[in-house]
């Protein structure tokens, strides 16, 4: 894969070898030089790192596994959020998700019941206002055509009473009048 000044060269790879057994070597070669400079010889060493890279494999397929599960988290509870974001009510996440996971996703469906819950209510308890004003208008309405009918007749009484004060005066009047002329005639 390189070297540095000094010549050295370092190389990895996957090597297949006879039998069917695959390793993973890391090569490192070194230039061995005369005082001139010439290269007489070269040392090289060979370490076998398949654990290693099969360790780096592991962790390198949990982390995209991981990456997976938490995009597959982060997907169904966000769907789901919009869709209560958009007034759906009714929806659900239906998606079972990665252990513990799964609890956020029944506490999400959990307070989504609840909301609907309170929201029917809140509705119900709208319609009965509704109702109970309409009915309160009626009775209002009632009420007054009731309370003109009444200050109808009270006008229509006064205006009897007032013609019974006239009458009584005209009588009273009559009667003053008989007496004087009773009395002129005794």
């Amino acid at each position: 894969q390189g070297g540095d000044k000094s010549g050295k060269l370092h190389a990895e790879n996957w090597c297949d070898l006879p039998r069917g057994a695959r390793l993973y070597l890391a090569i490192d070669a070194s230039p061995v030089r005369d005082e001139n400079g010439a290269i007489i010889a070269v040392v090289e060493t060979l370490q076998d790192m398949t654990s290693q890279k099969q360790a780096q494999m592991a962790v390198a397929t949990e982390r995209e596994e991981q990456a997976a599960r938490l995009e597959a988290i982060r997907s169904a509870l966000g769907a789901g959020l919009a869709q209560l974001a958009e007034g759906d009510l009714a929806s659900r996440v239906e998606t079972h998700l990665h252990e513990s996971a799964d609890q956020l996703r029944l506490d999400l469906n959990k307070a989504a019941d609840a909301l609907q819950e309170t929201l029917t209510a809140i509705v119900a308890a709208a319609r009965q206002i509704r109702s109970g004003a309409k009915d309160i208008s009626a009775a209002t309405s009632d009420l007054s055509t009731r309370t003109q009918n009444q200050a109808a007749n009270l006008e229509k009484t006064t205006s009897a009473v007032g013609q019974i004060t006239g009458n009584v005066r005209k009588t009273t009047d009559t009667v003053k009048h008989a007496r004087g002329v009773v009395s002129t005639a005794k």
